[in-house]
């Protein structure tokens, strides 16, 4: 054990004593239970208590992942229709960063049913573009991953070669098909 004359952190105080004062996985029985041992740090309680919290937090990512696909699909549909102004760039540059942000949770997971759809009809220029994953290995990026991989949507419909609409049809049939039996898991 560190010791060091550093005070501890108030709200880690605070905590520490919610948890004492209430009955829980920590502390059953609250503070003047004969099970209270004084110990914050039940293994057996931490874990059980990760175990009914996960599939919550994988539910609500997954509607967060559909409900910004829409948006994101819906924002390129109307660029593609329309053209290309400020609004529809602000949507796309705010979809794209979230995306970046949190894509890698269920690219995994996608990236199987996207397969097919790597080496159909190319949506872009033609030429695939290779990045380095985390691990520092090359690899093609996929099929969404092309659409928010440029910059800017001007840029995204610069390189379009009249795919684009078809393309999100496919992409999305793909992606649907996927949240299914992610879901019945």
């Amino acid at each position: 054990m560190i010791k060091s004359n550093l005070p501890v952190p108030f709200l880690y105080r605070l905590r520490c004593r919610d948890r004492a004062l209430r009955p829980s996985l920590y502390n059953p029985g609250g503070p003047t239970s004969p099970l209270n041992t004084g110990c914050l740090c039940r293994v057996r309680g931490r874990s059980a208590g990760r175990r009914t919290a996960r599939p919550r937090a994988t539910e609500r990512f997954l509607k967060d992942f559909i409900r910004e696909y829409e948006r994101f699909t819906g924002v390129l549909c109307a660029a593609a229709m329309s053209g290309c102004g400020s609004r529809c760039e602000h949507e796309y540059i705010r979809a794209r960063r979230w995306f970046i942000g949190h894509y890698y949770r269920i690219a995994p997971r996608l990236r199987p049913y996207l397969v097919d759809l790597n080496g159909a009809d190319d949506l872009l220029s033609g030429d695939r573009v290779v990045i380095r994953d985390y691990a520092g290995q090359p690899r093609a990026v996929d099929a969404l991953e092309e659409l928010f991989l440029p910059q800017t949507l001007k840029d995204l419909l610069n390189k379009d070669n009249g795919w684009l609409l078809p393309r999100l049809a496919q992409l999305s049939e793909a992606i649907y098909r996927c949240l299914d039996d992610i879901e019945k898991d």
